[in-house]
């Protein structure tokens, strides 16, 4: 296999993480793997929350989306599915973590880099992802399917 496309960004964005924020995303990674039930049920209290929430029409689909505050741009896990796969709900991992997107999206990292932020003015606690992650999802779905054709 060659280094080209896909995963070749991998390995340059792994480059440009510092050796103590690839330990940080890997380990919050395997604790939400190996976490039985809701992956959120082992994860700290939230203390970030949104600052700016607003909607993103994305090709039909409406995703959410916040400004955290602490500047991370994020978009709703639960629309991020719905974009992808047109369906309401379900785990974003089952979907990205499929043995034909293996070489074009790296769902440990993906996921690893989620952010879970209380909304104000509400009861409810967001997960959402980052916009660049959400690129490279859909970057490698795309390259997925260009590889199969």
């Amino acid at each position: 296999m060659t280094d080209s496309g896909p995963s070749k960004g991998g390995k340059v964005r792994a480059q440009l993480l510092s050796p103590e924020r690839r330990s940080e995303i890997a380990k919050d990674a395997a604790r939400k793997r190996w976490t039985p039930g809701n992956f959120a049920a082992a994860s700290p209290p939230a203390e970030l929350f949104a600052k700016h929430a607003g909607s993103l029409d994305l090709g039909g689909s409406d995703l959410d989306v916040y400004v955290l505050s602490n500047g991370a741009r994020v978009i709703s896990l639960n629309k991020v599915v719905k974009a992808i796969t047109d369906k309401e709900g379900g785990n974003l991992g089952e979907y990205i973590g499929v043995s034909s997107l293996k070489d074009f999206i790296d769902k440990d990292l993906v996921l690893g880099e989620s952010y879970e932020f209380d909304i104000p003015g509400t009861q409810f606690r967001g997960r959402g992802i980052t916009a660049e992650s959400f690129l490279s999802v859909c970057q490698g779905y795309v390259a997925g399917i260009m590889h199969l054709t």
